[in-house]
């Protein structure tokens, strides 16, 4: 009767073999709080079009290449803290594909190095941590291996290169119905809904440089008092072809009392969640609207 039985055995998994579909190359979703940032590739997932340039990317984070980035705007609907618009050149860096869940918050509490939240939330991998101080997200990134993103880097993870300067993450217009897809082309997630994001820069105004007229972020409707000179200074930087000046991984005042807050949140309403939305707070606030995510 075991000999009867083992051949019956041996004859269904022979069966359920021969019905298996043929072996796949695994992909893996990246979790951004998931990630071990010194974790090794899974043999058969596919290289990242994005790889190159970056020193290192964390499982669950995208490679974003170096190159000239928007900052800031001027159209009509631009507030006063989005102006003037300019150009960053940017070497290449990594970024979380999504943003910091509760549940990737809480290990860091639980381990003692980052400080408790100051609202409730769910220790969970589907809600985005918020309530810490700057400081905790910063120690958050560090204890990851990372760090916070700069305003910049944000900004061109939301906006794209030059000479395409996306006004919202996923392109330039909203959906005629419902909600759109929050993810860029370059696949980073949630940068216009969930929550809004600490970044590194301390707050304050976009450098004051002579207004370009016809720049590519720029309205150009002639109003503005800071129209080009007549004889205009010998030390401006350098411009794009579409009149925008570059600065050099341009970053805020780390002597600012403020900190940065990056990206809409579901409170905002949607047309205002654009790439170059930036608010100024207090680095000790504990916001139910502000996460993060790091940036490598």
């Amino acid at each position: 009767m075991s000999v009867l039985r083992g051949w019956v055995l041996a004859a269904a998994l022979a069966a359920c073999a021969s019905n298996r579909a043929p072996p796949q190359a695994r992909v893996v979703e990246p979790v951004a709080d998931e990630a071990d940032p010194e974790a090794e590739p899974v043999a058969g997932d596919p290289p990242s079009p994005l790889d190159a340039g970056c020193a290192r990317v964390p499982r669950g984070a995208v490679c974003l290449p170096e190159g000239l980035s928007g900052l800031g705007a001027d159209t009509g609907e631009a507030r006063f803290e989005e102006r003037p618009p300019h150009a960053v050149r940017l070497a290449a860096f990594a970024i979380d594909r999504r943003e910091v869940s509760g549940r990737a918050y809480q290990r860091c509490v639980a381990a003692g190095r980052c400080g408790p939240p100051g609202c409730e939330v769910a220790a969970s991998r589907h809600v985005s941590a918020r309530c810490m101080t700057w400081a905790d997200a910063a120690k958050y990134c560090a204890s990851r291996g990372g760090r916070l993103p700069t305003e910049a880097e944000w900004e061109r993870a939301a906006g794209g290169l030059l000479p395409a300067h996306r006004v919202y993450p996923w392109g330039d217009e909203l959906p005629e119905a419902g909600a759109p897809r929050d993810v860029t082309p370059e696949g980073v997630e949630g940068l216009a809904g969930g929550v809004a994001e600490w970044v590194a820069d301390g707050g304050g105004f976009y450098p004051a440089l002579p207004r370009i007229r016809d720049a590519g972020l720029d309205g150009a409707d002639g109003s503005d008092a800071n129209d080009v000179p007549e004889e205009p200074p010998d030390d401006l930087p350098e411009r794009t072809e579409s009149g925008l000046y570059v600065l050099d991984a341009w970053r805020g005042r780390d002597d600012s009392p403020w900190r940065v807050a990056r990206g809409g949140d579901e409170a905002v309403a949607l047309v205002r969640r654009t790439t170059t939305m930036r608010r100024f707070r207090q680095p000790g606030d504990r916001l139910p609207w502000v996460g993060l995510r790091c940036a490598y």
